[in-house]
Formats: structure tokens, sequence, C-alpha cells
């Protein structure tokens, strides 16, 4: 089945708009939503909470004795994690737009708000597509590490990619906390799509 096209979703008849979010707005509602009791939400801090244990398992039951290596790793990590790896994550969302056939997108930042996005502009997307956009970087990153890992299985590599996934993960606050909103209305039928030009995004569910 197609997704609607815009003149679909303001037909007030056919559906309801749920959400004008401006991006200016985007932080207030990221943390409202990463609160919620979800499968997302849960999945979110898990597996934050489990690198965390594996980093700190690292510094007790051997790297205790080099701190500086690990904390040279720690710093690695955050440098790497949280901002070098930007433009990869950006791109990545970008690449599943083009997949499901956005047929242009926009890339932008609110250095105010710290927020990177990807807009396709005025292009509907359901919930199946809207998972597969927003998760894409998670999914694709943490899997490439697990690959390296599993190719080169150092303990020194270990614990800069541990690192480096944990904060690349809490990074990843803004998609899980999208997804999040789309789990806590899982029984309606949703659609989304960005006004780039006016810097909002739309939410409808079909009546």
């Amino acid at each position: 089945m197609k997704n609607p096209k815009i003149e679909d979703l303001n037909n007030e008849t056919r559906f309801k708009k749920l959400i004008t979010l401006k991006y200016d707005d985007i932080i207030s509602f990221v943390f409202s939503y990463i609160k919620k009791s979800t499968p997302a939400v849960y999945f979110y801090f898990i597996s934050n909470a489990l690198l965390l244990s594996v980093f700190l398992y690292l510094f007790i039951s051997g790297f205790g004795h080099n701190f500086r290596f690990l904390m040279k790793q720690l710093i690695a990590g955050i440098i790497v994690g949280s901002f070098l790896i930007i433009p990869v994550h950006e791109l990545i969302h970008g690449l599943a737009y083009k997949i499901i056939g956005a047929p242009k997108i926009h890339f932008g930042a609110d250095l105010r708000q710290m927020i990177f996005y990807v807009a396709a502009d005025k292009y509907p997307v359901g919930r199946k597509g809207f998972y597969f956009i927003a998760l894409a970087p998670f999914l694709f990153i943490n899997l490439a590490v697990i690959a390296i890992l599993f190719l080169f299985p150092e303990k020194s590599l270990l614990a800069f990619m541990v690192s480096f996934l944990f904060f690349h993960n809490i990074m990843c606050i803004g998609d899980f906390a999208m997804v999040s909103y789309f789990q806590q209305n899982k029984e309606k039928e949703l659609y989304t799509y960005d006004d780039h030009q006016e810097k909002i995004s739309y939410i409808f569910e079909k009546i």
C-alpha cells in the first residue's frame, strides 16, 4: 500500500493531525517521549547500561592498573562517538530515506540545541518506513562495530569500541524518542512528514 500524499493527509475527513512539531521544540519532545514505558525506551536504556557495564568490567578486570591507557580510550570514544560520527550517522539516515524512495533530502543542524537532522521535504512515511529511517544508524553502526571486534578481538580495541558505541548510542536519544512516540500510539495508523522550509514536522492519524 502506497503512502498518502500531502493533500490526502490534509483532508480532515480522512486524517487527523496529531502533532505539529517545530524544530525549535524537538528537545522538549525528545525528553518527553524518552521517559515513556515503551519497548524502544527499555531497549535504549538497557543497551547503554550493558555497554557501561562492559567498560567498567574492563576497568576492574585488567585495565585498572593502566589508568592512563583507559582514559585515553574513554576520551577517544567520546570524541569519535559524540562528534566525529555525526556525519556518518546523518548520512545513514539520508541513505535510509533514499532506500524507501524519498526524491530529495536535506541535512541540517541547530547548534543552539545541539541537534543534527535529515529531512525529506514533504515526503510522507508510515510507521514501518519511519522505524527504518530512525533506527538505521543505530543498527548499522552497532553491527559494524561487532563485526570489527570479531575480526580483531583485541582488548585494547575493545575498550575504545565500547566507549565509542556507548557515546554514539546515547546520541541516538532523539531517534529512540521518536520511535517511542509511534509505539505509544501503536493502535493508530500514523504518517509523518517534514516541511523543511518551515522547519516543522507533522504526524497524522488515519481516521
